[in-house]
């Protein structure tokens, strides 16, 4: 029986021929022989030298194929060696380059404090600004349909989290401030008919605001801002 007809199979004793004249040439074969058996020493490689079979049971499961090469390609692009040069991939500004483009990105699950805007996807020129304490659930409440008059219109919904403000230990007064002066921003650029875009992005000017007074008062909590959605 060949190791590729012995795949799937549960078998009681194996012997399995590893030589010049006989020998799998790719890793998957060499898993299939392997494990054809409940115990480890049921399975008998049969071959001329052992030293020979070692390494050659090596060099084949340590072979590259199409697929690992695909794999290690990936992951040059996605992980940051220190060691060596940084991926073109990530030198990439994907705001100026794809600026039509849903990032990928987690929302937050902890319950920090956040300011934040969110855009609908069905009329992108309605946004609305809050706040709350834990933003993965605002957002799965606003989609719902709960909570502002403004947001609960189905033909607006689904929303999309455009933007967002936070810091360690935001706390609840200290939002609304910061809400309330993206809102001014935000109703002073609507009228100059500015594109919702430019609305998400004063949300960097309203933490500046809050950022400047925190460091003439000596509080170093200084909030955070971060676009997630650009249309």
């Amino acid at each position: 029986m060949t190791i590729n007809k012995s795949q799937g199979y549960t078998i009681h004793n194996v012997a399995v021929e590893i030589s010049p004249e006989s020998s799998p040439w790719e890793s998957g074969q060499v898993i299939v022989a392997l494990s054809r058996t409940r115990r480890a020493r049921d399975t008998i490689i049969v071959g001329q030298d052992i030293n020979w079979v070692k390494n050659k049971l090596w060099n084949v499961l340590f072979t590259p194929t199409q697929w690992s090469r695909l794999e290690e390609r990936i992951l040059g692009l996605i992980i940051l060696n220190k060691d060596g040069p940084v991926p073109q991939l990530l030198l990439t500004d994907y705001h100026h380059d794809y600026p039509f483009r849903i990032r990928d990105i987690l929302i937050s699950t902890e319950s920090v404090g956040f300011v934040y805007i969110i855009i609908s996807k069905s009329d992108p020129n309605f946004t609305y600004i809050g706040q709350t304490l834990n933003i993965s659930q605002r957002l799965d409440s606003r989609n719902r349909g709960h909570g502002a008059i403004d947001t609960a219109c189905i033909e607006r919904r689904p929303y999309a989290l455009a933007g967002l403000i936070s810091s360690v230990g935001l706390d609840g007064s200290v939002r609304m401030a910061v809400e309330q002066k993206w809102r001014i921003l935000s109703e002073q650029s609507f009228s100059r008919n500015d594109s919702p875009y430019a609305i998400v992005r004063l949300g960097e000017t309203a933490s500046q605001f809050h950022n400047h007074y925190l460091f003439d008062s000596g509080d170093m909590h200084q909030c955070v801002f971060a676009v997630l959605h650009r249309k």
